[in-house]
């Protein structure tokens, strides 16, 4: 059976293609991982995002080119978010293993300040 194949076009931001770059790369790599973890962060920001813009796909109604174009927009945004937030996890992590001197010290000073302030037992 052949197909009619059909191009759709719509209006959006110059920024878009940029982002759909980014976002193709970082589900291009969770498919080639496979990583469960990734793939149900990229789900549940997809569920956030619909939930708290319910209203999106709505005003897209009989309308292919927004409907195509929310479609995009919701998948980019979600691929977004999760890969700002590997990002700032990887940072956080490794901001937490290296420890300053005065930090170090800090500790070394509770350890001795509960020391001092445990019951003799």
């Amino acid at each position: 059976m052949v197909v009619a194949e059909r191009t759709y076009t719509f209006r959006a931001p110059g920024s878009l293609a940029e982002r759909i770059r980014k976002a193709s790369a970082l589900l291009d790599e969770v498919s080639e991982t496979n990583d469960p973890e990734v793939t149900k962060l990229i789900t549940r920001e997809l569920l956030v995002l619909m939930l708290r813009n319910g209203r999106r796909f709505h005003d897209a109604r009989g309308n292919q080119s927004a409907f195509m174009r929310e479609t995009i927009e919701l998948l980019v945004t979600a691929a977004e978010k999760v890969a700002s937030d590997r990002e700032y996890a990887t940072a956080y992590a490794d901001a937490a293993s290296d420890r300053t001197e005065d930090e170090a010290a800090a500790r070394r000073a509770a350890r001795v300040h509960a020391a001092r302030r445990a019951p003799a037992g």
